[in-house]
């Protein structure tokens, strides 16, 4: 049975940038860099803007990680490298920075 991983389409040249996507409901994403610290903040809102939740882009750790009224997200979204899975057992301390954002880290959506 062969294996769909589905990616949040991000780039680090795009930042900072709003996207809408369809995970579960329809929100809007809003992606910034800390040029100061080197990481990245996501920032989710409905789509009337009003802001839902906000957090640090955290290798391997899902970005969203509380009950929040009005967010509905039918998948997790985890940024981490296909590879470290591939290659071994546990995921290494990574930091999501602009060096690595889309290549080769990706914002994987995974079932819960």
């Amino acid at each position: 049975m062969p294996i769909n991983l589905t990616y949040l389409p991000l780039t680090a040249s795009e930042v900072p940038v709003q996207k809408t996507f369809t995970i579960g409901n329809t929100y809007v994403f809003e992606f910034w860099y800390n040029e100061t610290y080197d990481f990245y903040t996501m920032y989710i809102k409905d789509e009337d803007e009003n802001l839902l939740y906000t957090c640090k882009v955290v290798y391997g750790s899902s970005l969203y990680h509380a009950v929040v009224d009005g967010l509905e997200l039918n998948k997790l979204i985890v940024p981490f490298d296909i590879q470290d899975i591939i290659s071994s057992k546990s995921i290494e301390n990574t930091s999501v920075n602009s060096d690595n954002l889309d290549n080769p880290v990706r914002l994987y959506l995974i079932d819960e």
